[in-house]
């Protein structure tokens, strides 16, 4: 990583007890489809996986609760970027998506918002990017639909 960035893998871990939200674009949202199919794989594309200088990879963001009292709240989002009001919000719990193989990691340095920043976390694949993977993350992260993206009026 460049600059005053840490290494990926130096990055303090979400504890596995806590949950993080992920915002959806309605684009990416297929209301359609049956359960455990309306995230299409652009939810996770593969250049959005893969660490760069810039980027660690896929945005998330803790979830305020007990576990994580310096989380945001869908209203911190909503707050920090009006559009947030019309994405889709999904819930995850860390434990889960751990049980597949990847983590959350903290990276702040990798929020454009700064009221919020301390809240930004980073999905980690440590053994690459996989697409029969991200299939099953996609799967598990609709499991809890926060709510739904509100596609523009025609």
């Amino acid at each position: 990583m460049a600059g005053d960035r840490q290494a990926l893998q130096d990055l303090p871990r979400v504890a596995s007890t806590a949950c993080v939200l992920r915002l959806v674009h309605w684009q990416h949202w297929n209301a359609d489809a049956p359960p455990g199919e309306r995230l299409p794989p652009s939810n996770l594309k593969t250049d959005d996986c893969t660490p760069r200088s810039a980027s660690y990879g896929a945005s998330f963001w803790l979830h305020r609760d007990e576990v994580s009292p310096d989380g945001v709240d869908i209203g911190d989002l909503e707050a920090a970027n009006p559009k947030y009001q019309a994405h889709g919000v999904l819930r995850i719990r860390v434990g889960a998506a751990e049980a597949h193989g990847v983590y959350f990691a903290h990276s702040p340095h990798d929020s454009c918002y700064p009221t919020i920043a301390d809240a930004h976390v980073t999905l980690v694949w440590p053994n690459g990017f996989d697409a029969t993977l991200r299939r099953k993350l996609l799967q598990l992260f609709e499991a809890d639909v926060v709510r739904e993206p509100i596609p523009p009026d025609p």
